[in-house]
């Protein structure tokens, strides 16, 4: 069997060898000159790597405690998850070099310019042969729209700065000044990476609010984000999706290493039996629907309504959290059902999103 996979980020990576550590042979065409990291935070918990058989040490960062979950006027809940912040193209030239030891092969430079029903047509008009087709090529994915599936998309923008690092706890903010849905702080070992969904206006306006703008900026990333959640269909025929072109990443915290290692392990156990993939990935917390409702319940939130959910947990543990911790919450009937929403989509983020 000839798999094929479009895209040598993440997604497409980890499925090849996952591929080819079931005796398959796959090929990925990317289109990058080489294998890089795009615009991500770079951050993962443990327990999702915990599922990959490559060893993560040499590309570790830093190692974190958990995140801070911080709201307008600084209030802030705690989330204790082990987790660490990669250098991902490190990390990434580690994933393929594992991969063609283990018989897969990658094409760099390989543009995919449209798909057949058995092949696929690079730039300079060559055509690869497939059995079975991965879509693994990120947000703005050729192969879905191929398909034809539609997925919402926004804009994170982010800087890697020269800094000291801080403290162990990646940083979520919650606070529309900044952004509509959220902007974060991921700390690696002499520097921070800091970014929101946004534009980098509003990312300069975030940098002077944490006084981090004398930092000296050492990249500028841009990307696109799925925040739709997975489609119903991913799969179509001979071809499937993965990672960001099947919109997996959470649309909470814009977090996608943990569900690709999830999904890439079914895609590989079921590469001969596509729609058991596709039913399998649908019953996975990764896909719950809890995590687009707390997005949007979050989109829909003023300030006025996030500072008062800040302040009732304000230093609180999540998960040390008690019924009669909430009490405070009823003193805000309008606020109790999207507490309740969102804090689903926190605890399902947290567990299989960031």
């Amino acid at each position: 069997m000839k798999a094929v996979i479009v895209g040598g980020g993440p997604a497409g990576l980890i499925t090849g060898l996952l591929l080819a550590q079931r005796s398959h042979r796959p090929l990925i065409l990317e289109q990058q000159p080489s294998i890089q990291s795009t615009a991500c935070a770079e951050g993962c918990d443990r327990a999702s790597l915990e599922h990959l058989p490559f060893d993560v040490e040499p590309y570790v960062q830093n190692e974190t405690a958990g995140a801070h979950i911080v709201f307008p006027g600084n209030n802030f809940f705690t989330v204790h998850i082990p987790g660490v912040v990669l250098d991902r193209t490190a990390w990434l030239r580690g994933l393929a070099a594992a991969l063609e030891r283990q018989g897969g092969t990658i094409r760099l430079n390989a543009r995919v310019q449209r798909i057949r029903e058995r092949e696929v047509e690079l730039d300079g008009g060559e055509r690869v042969p497939f059995d079975v087709l991965v879509g693994a090529d990120g947000p703005f994915s050729v192969v879905r729209k191929h398909l034809g599936f539609p997925v919402e998309l926004i804009c994170g923008v982010q800087y890697k700065l020269d800094g000291e690092a801080g403290d162990r706890y990646l940083r979520f903010y919650f606070d529309k000044r900044f952004s509509s849905h959220y902007a974060w702080v991921f700390p690696k070992r002499d520097s921070l990476n800091v970014g929101l969904a946004g534009k980098f206006s509003q990312l300069d306006a975030f940098l002077e609010h944490l006084d981090l703008n004398h930092c000296p900026r050492l990249e500028r990333q841009a990307g696109g984000i799925p925040v739709s959640g997975v489609p119903p269909t991913i799969v179509k025929g001979r071809v499937a999706l993965i990672g960001d072109a099947a919109s997996m990443t959470n649309a909470l915290s814009g977090g996608g290493l943990g569900p690709i290692i999830y999904a890439a392990r079914m895609l590989a156990d079921n590469i001969h039996r596509l729609r058991d993939y596709q039913r399998q990935v649908h019953r996975h917390p990764l896909a719950h629907a809890d995590i687009v409702r707390g997005k949007n319940v979050l989109v829909s939130m003023s300030d006025r309504d996030l500072q008062k959910m800040g302040s009732l947990f304000n230093g609180m543990d999540l998960g040390q959290v008690r019924r009669r911790d909430m009490a405070g919450i009823l003193r805000y009937p309008l606020l109790i059902r999207k507490f309740v929403v969102l804090g689903r989509g926190v605890q399902l983020t947290m567990r299989w999103g960031w």
